[in-house]
């Protein structure tokens, strides 16, 4: 065989390596978009209870985010946590500061909850939604409501978002907000809420050492 027949193999084996190489690339990318994302969800916990309902468990919303780099924080009524995450074909493995491993599955950019190891009853996690940063345009001066009765209003006084409700759990209280999701606490409780779409939110409030939680899903009023 002539010394340019080689050659010439040679250059037709590198571009077709080349070429698998730019495929394996683009298979790639769906799952690495998953970075420097916020999403929101549920969580179930097996000791907390629907205030009111001591056999009911009660639906905690929740955000977390996959920062760059392999960060994660999540966010629940009790604080922020911290953690790292890391993904391998289609499963995310999140370990949090306290030992805990949540698992994830992301596929065709959807989350679903696998599993929670360490945790010493039953964690799960369900409707799981990547959260885009404009559905929490114009929230300050807003009134949202449950079963028509106006039941909590975000105000903006100075530069700091406020706000009050109007079954008294706050008055003008100062509201913490990361992205779509805000959090606040009072003399008597704490609360929590995320904005899940321009005019719905999950809300959850419970005096602090308790394990029962008020819920309310609101929606936003018309003007």
């Amino acid at each position: 065989m002539k010394k340019s027949t080689y050659i010439n193999l040679f250059a037709i084996i590198i571009v077709f390596l080349s070429f698998l190489s730019c495929k394996k690339d683009e298979q790639v990318k769906p799952e690495i978009s998953i970075a420097n994302t916020t999403w929101t969800g549920y969580f179930t916990y097996g000791p907390f209870r629907k205030e009111g309902d001591k056999l009911t468990k009660a639906r905690l919303p929740f955000g977390m985010q996959f920062l760059d780099g392999g960060k994660f924080k999540f966010y629940e009524i009790f604080g922020i946590s911290v953690g790292d995450w890391k993904i391998e074909n289609d499963t995310i493995t999140i370990e949090q500061e306290n030992s805990n491993i949540i698992k994830l599955k992301y596929a065709q950019g959807k989350l679903a909850f696998i599993s929670m190891q360490g945790a010493p009853e039953p964690w799960e996690a369900f409707d799981l939604e990547k959260s885009e940063p404009e559905i929490v345009d114009n929230i300050e001066n807003s009134e949202w409501q449950t079963n028509d009765i106006t039941y909590l209003r975000i105000l903006s006084l100075e530069t700091v978002p406020k706000v009050t409700t109007d079954l008294l759990l706050s008055f003008n209280e100062p509201v913490y907000k990361m992205q779509n999701i805000l959090w606040w606490q009072t003399k008597t409780h704490l609360c929590f809420a995320v904005i899940r779409s321009k005019n719905e939110m999950s809300f959850i409030c419970t005096r602090p050492a308790s394990d029962r939680f008020g819920e309310y899903e609101l929606t936003k009023k018309v003007q």
